[in-house]
């Protein structure tokens, strides 16, 4: 623990093993200061290890008593992960106590004797301090004491900023803080260490935040160094060096963005530093995420000052204060953002178990961005390939084609949420704005409303009435439901049968704790719905899937997810063509960069045989959603059916290009070869997409091709094999019907054609527009069919 608790002037020593503080137990004494001593203790009520600080007895007076009261108050508030935690308060034979948790490990010195450590590691730890730091000046509570031995590190290398507030303690009033001369005036008087004070600190001035800035760089400086910035031999030729005189630079292991930080953080005038703790964070997490060099050359590590050009920096500062005015003000550079990309949120909770939690908050901040129509927002799928990875930000920018990205993180500590977001300039790099936020988790919905305003707001988009109704419309809603529904959706993203059922059951969880709760029934209607045909037969799961979408709609109208789920079922179960373009408008209206939703009109339309349309809602949806590989999927589906074979060739080399591994983009070129009959490099892709897939479709698919390029014999062999399959499990009927006409057997085409309408197979609304099937289109029977699915015009 922190190494500055002592009972050197106390007349009563320190406390016995076996010692009752009220419900602690005094296990063991941990350390010693000028302030009191610091125990090791057990809660019996609650069977946990704390930490007890017991304070001295000259501080034992009433005015004393009232300000511990008061920042023990204060330090109790700060909910942080990064932040020791505050369990109790209490006075014992006359001494006042204060019990924390228990952080197993030494303090932050401690961590770095124990061996040697790496800029990024270091830089890795401190980071959340940092922001444990941010978090208590938001507060408006300023630390006054940041120093390696009030930084506690666990075992588990997990470090947490103490003692907030006790440097106050000591003042005789509520003013500014004191000089060290009147420190020596009263015994026990604290007002800070000296080898870490802030140069205003020294000289007894006012302070405010960016005193603690200071203060932090001067703790990154040692453990980056080695050694402490500002030395002397006594403690007065210490705040000298402190006030005037200036550290020698970091070295060239030390990356320029890094010393330049840090440089920045000791700037002698608080004007010169960062303004807030939080604009440092956003440098030490943009550091940790890029890939820096060490041997870039430096002003920081030119021989001459500290700040060789500290003059020019100011004249750059006021430059890019300029190019920030012109960015922001009307018509210039602010205007041309109007794509944007929210990646991952980083779980700052640091436990596995929370990961559903930040990808959640991740997925929703996207869902309320989406609402603003003139703002391309990249769908969830897409961003999520950078979860765990982040190349540089104009990489990410090109593969996403957007202009501004989103990060940030999400803590959550018992029922309250932390999410810290920025927004930058994606070509450049460029850092616009960022806030952190601190909620209840019952009113995590409108935080995220809140973000998406305050984004709008920075890149000057003007919300239209129906978006401020739409992210000013949220309600509170219950963690445990909330837990509950954001677990299925996490489930139900993997994409794979089992992760999709156990979705399901999340879902019915979340409506049996709160049957109002409309996101949980479009959630259960979504997986339902991505069962069918793959997994499960269409009549076992549509009626479902269409039942929670009525549901969801009923309960809340504006759920565009819920509009789009009902189409799919209406589109691709009850063939009502009308009922799914009705839907569809809606989900779009209220989710202009729903990828879900354009994508699926863009089936609607080739189903109909409206292929311009189709290709333009196609591409729209893979714009909003690049990297999936789906609704890339979809796209080649849609351009094949519009018989435009080389385009539809092309576009899927460009999709290898990207992803060698994509298996729909082989079999979709495969079939648009054996259009034009060229049948060796048609049966070559398809052999190569059953190589990296062997679904049933895919092998159907190569007997189809088979039969077309004449080699009967190996179509007869794969379509007995899928037939017997179907047997055992779902496969499609129509998937089926279409290798019989390619054999020229037009009567079991039609028998397996008429199977799948009894099944209500989805693949039946490619009836009309799918080439392959043209040798079929002049059988009454076929005809008929048609009528039956309902096609409008037939």
């Amino acid at each position: 623990m922190a190494d500055d608790w002592t009972i050197e002037d106390s007349t009563q020593g320190p406390l016995a093993p076996g010692t009752l503080i009220g419900p602690y137990r005094i296990e063991s004494q941990l350390g010693e200061g000028g302030m009191g001593t610091v125990y090791r203790a057990l809660d019996t009520k609650l069977n946990r290890p704390v930490a007890i600080k017991v304070l001295s007895d000259h501080l034992s007076d009433a005015a004393a008593r009232r300000r511990f009261q008061r920042e023990a108050q204060m330090a109790s508030s700060l909910n942080h992960p990064h932040i020791l935690t505050v369990h109790d308060v209490g006075e014992y034979q006359g001494r006042q106590y204060l019990v924390t948790e228990f952080v197993d490990g030494g303090t932050l010195r401690d961590w770095a004797k124990a061996e040697k450590r790496t800029w990024r590691q270091i830089v890795e730890l401190l980071t959340g301090v940092a922001d444990g730091l941010a978090a208590a000046h938001g507060a408006g509570i300023l630390h006054r004491d940041i120093k390696p031995a009030n930084v506690l590190v666990a075992k588990n290398g997990y470090a947490k900023l103490a003692d907030f507030g006790l440097a106050k303690l000591a003042e005789t009033g509520d003013g500014p803080t004191r000089t060290l001369a009147e420190e020596h005036t009263r015994p026990g008087t604290v007002i800070g260490t000296i080898a870490y004070m802030s140069p205003e600190q020294a000289s007894g001035k006012t302070l405010d935040a960016r005193s603690d800035v200071f203060s932090f760089g001067v703790v990154l400086y040692e453990l980056l160094a080695g050694r402490r910035p500002f030395a002397g031999a006594t403690e007065l030729e210490v705040l000298q060096t402190i006030i005037h005189g200036a550290p020698q630079p970091l070295g060239e292991e030390i990356p320029p963005a890094l010393r330049t930080l840090v440089e920045k953080a000791l700037e002698k005038d608080p004007a010169d530093r960062y303004q807030s703790m939080r604009e440092m964070v956003v440098d030490l997490r943009r550091l940790t995420r890029e890939r820096v060099e060490t041997t870039q050359p430096s002003v920081a590590s030119a021989p001459r000052s500290v700040f060789p050009w500290k003059w020019a920096a100011k004249a750059v500062l006021l430059l890019l204060v300029a190019g920030a005015a012109w960015r922001f003000w009307p018509g210039a550079g602010a205007r041309q953002i109007r794509s944007i990309a929210v990646l991952p949120l980083d779980n700052f909770s640091r436990d596995p178990d929370q990961e559903f939690f930040a990808d959640g908050m991740t997925e929703q901040l996207i869902a309320d961005l989406s609402q603003i129509g003139s703002l391309r927002v990249i769908s969830r799928t897409s961003v999520m390939q950078y979860k765990g990875k982040r190349p540089s930000l104009p990489e990410i920018a090109k593969g996403l084609n957007v202009d501004a990205v989103v990060e940030g993180s999400v803590l959550r500590v018992g029922d309250r949420v932390r999410i810290t977001a920025q927004l930058l300039q994606a070509a450049t790099d460029k850092h616009l704005w960022a806030e952190s936020y601190d909620r209840d988790v019952r009113d995590v919905l409108a935080l995220q409303a809140e973000v998406a305003r305050n984004i709008a707001a920075q890149v000057q988009i003007t919300l239209t009435p129906q978006e401020q109704v739409l992210l000013g419309n949220q309600r509170r809603v219950d963690p445990e439901v909330f837990q509950l529904y954001l677990k299925g959706r996490y489930f139900y993203n993997q994409a794979t049968e089992d992760p999709i059922r156990k979705g399901i059951e999340y879902f019915e969880q979340a409506i049996a704790k709160d049957a109002s709760y409309a996101p949980a029934y479009a959630g259960e209607a979504f997986a339902y719905a991505s069962l069918a045909s793959i997994f499960a037969p269409p009549k076992d799961v549509m009626p479902k899937a269409k039942a929670a979408a009525e549901k969801a709609l009923q309960l809340d109208d504006t759920l565009s997810e819920a509009h789009t789920a009902l189409a799919f079922v209406k589109m691709m179960f009850d063939w009502d063509w009308a009922g799914t373009e009705k839907e569809l408008k809606r989900a779009i209206e209220l989710n202009p960069n729903s990828a879900e939703a354009h994508d699926l009109y863009g089936n609607y339309f080739t189903a109909l045989e409206q292929y311009p349309e189709a290709i333009t809602e196609s591409r729209r949806a893979h714009e909003l959603d690049p990297l999936s590989l789906r609704i890339y999927g979809d796209l080649l589906s849609n351009l094949i059916a519009a018989r435009q074979y080389d385009e539809t060739i092309a576009e899927c080399r460009k999709a290898l290009e990207t992803d060698s591994s994509f298996s729909t983009a082989y079999a979709v070129m495969g079939l648009a070869y054996a259009q034009k009959k060229q049948f060796p490099e048609a049966i070559a892709a398809l052999k190569k997409a059953n190589a990296l897939d062997p679904n049933p479709t895919m092998q159907l698919f190569l007997a189809h091709v088979q039969a077309a390029a004449g080699n009967r014999a190996e179509a007869v062999q794969l379509l007995a094999k899928m037939e017997e399959l179907s047997k055992h499990r779902y496969v499609c009927a129509y998937e089926i019907a279409q290798v019989h006409v390619s054999l020229g057997d037009n009567n079991k085409a039609m028998q397996w054609l008429e199977k799948g309408r009894r099944e209500q197979c989805d693949c039946l609304v490619w009836l009309t527009s799918e080439p392959w099937m043209d040798p079929l289109r002049v059988d009454p029977r076929y005809l008929g069919l048609v009528k039956q699915v309902g096609f409008p015009g037939k």
